[in-house]
Parts: structure tokens; sequence; C-alpha cells
């Protein structure tokens, strides 16, 4: 659920780890990430993680992100 967190919640300890799209794509229109280095492999996954579950991307909070996932 880290990715939910580094997604929602700008304080998080790892929230500089990914990024938004340019809001001129339609990557910015989904709400996707991507990892702000490709050098990093956690970010990398976190990204990849986020955008490929919309379930994950449309929770509210992180209890109803937690059963999306189940």
């Amino acid at each position: 659920m880290a990715v939910w967190k580094v997604s929602n919640d700008p304080t998080f300890p790892l929230a500089e780890l990914l990024v938004g799209h340019d809001e001129r794509t339609r990557g910015a229109a989904l709400n996707l990430k991507k990892a702000l280095t490709s050098r990093s492999v956690a970010a990398k996954n976190m990204a990849d993680a986020w955008s490929s579950s919309p379930d994950l991307r449309d929770a509210q909070t992180l209890v109803e992100a937690r059963q999306r996932k189940s």
C-alpha cells in the first residue's frame, strides 16, 4: 500500500519517488504516475503498480485501497 500513500500523501517519506505526467497528456487525465528516475527499481515498480490498477487509483482512503487490493 506504499504506492497509494506515495500517490496521495505528500508528507509520506517516499513521496518524491513518483511524479505525475504532463497535464496535457492522457496519463495526467488518468492520474498515472511515473518514476522520478529510471535508476530506482522501487520507484519504477511503484509506478507500474499504480498505473496498472484503476481500482487502486480510484480508492479515496487507504482502507478502501486495501479492500480493493483483495
